[in-house]
């Protein structure tokens, strides 16, 4: 276990960061070594700074079986960090990124990839693709029930899923409680992804979507609880609500 008290990135700091992401993608760098890749970055007195108040501390070497899990370590942690808007604090995202960049930079297969530069550096208009702050910002919307988000926080931490993709990229959906805790009854089940729902047919994620769009302009979906949004949607998710064991309603 290696516990190292929390810092940000600053500008320079950021940039060699995305300069080891580049080695990486271009296979100059296979293996990441802490001590050669990581700790310069991370440590270093013109790469990174100390966060302002008492220091709070992470575990280096822990590993994350899923956003879920990433999202709840790390919450109690960064609210004792003093940091007035966590959220607001890329540095700081983009330090915690680059400690953990040996499990976040994998490919499905294991293999070690970096995808695009959004999932490593925070990028304003693409938060919610950033592989640390993307998970925690959404456990911390549903801190008091995090299980209703589950539709969102499943996967493995290096792979956010067809539902992070659909639903995630829009921030008024995500912030609609309703609706992601209907994504999470309808798609998930206690070992994960149901059947079909990464597809693009009658139901799934992909036309869940689709029509969250089309009643967003006549609901106000924020004000709704999550069984009136079920009963909102069309037929075509009659056989989602089943294997859920939701109730349909005659129509």
């Amino acid at each position: 276990m290696s516990q190292l008290a929390i810092r940000r990135l600053t500008p320079a700091g950021a940039l060699e960061y995305a300069t080891l992401l580049e080695n990486i993608r271009n296979g100059s760098i296979t293996t990441v070594d802490y001590e050669v890749h990581i700790r310069p970055i991370a440590q270093g007195t013109r790469t990174s700074q100390a966060l302002p108040g008492s220091p709070a501390f992470v575990d280096s070497d822990r590993r994350f079986a899923t956003r879920f899990e990433l999202a709840m370590y790390l919450h109690p942690i960064v609210c004792a960090t003093g940091v007035a808007e966590p959220l607001l604090e890329s540095g700081m995202w983009e330090w915690l990124s680059l400690i953990w960049i040996d499990q976040l930079a994998r490919s499905k297969s294991g293999a070690l990839e970096v995808g695009e530069k959004a999932r490593h550096l925070v990028e304003r208009r693409k938060r919610y693709r950033h592989l640390v702050l993307g998970p925690y910002e959404i456990y911390h919307l549903y801190r008091e029930q995090p299980q209703n988000a589950r539709s969102l926080l499943y996967t493995k931490p290096a792979q956010p899923g067809e539902l992070v993709g659909q639903l995630g990229a829009k921030g008024k959906v995500v912030r609609s409680k309703s609706v992601v805790t209907a994504a999470t009854n309808l798609y998930l089940d206690t070992k994960g992804l149901r059947y079909g729902a990464g597809g693009d047919g009658a139901g799934s994620a992909r036309r869940f979507n689709a029509v969250i769009e089309q009643l967003d302009r006549t609901f106000d979906l924020q004000s709704m609880t999550p069984s009136d949004f079920l009963q909102l949607l069309p037929t075509e998710f009659d056989s989602w609500k089943a294997k859920a064991g939701i109730p349909t309603t005659k129509r």
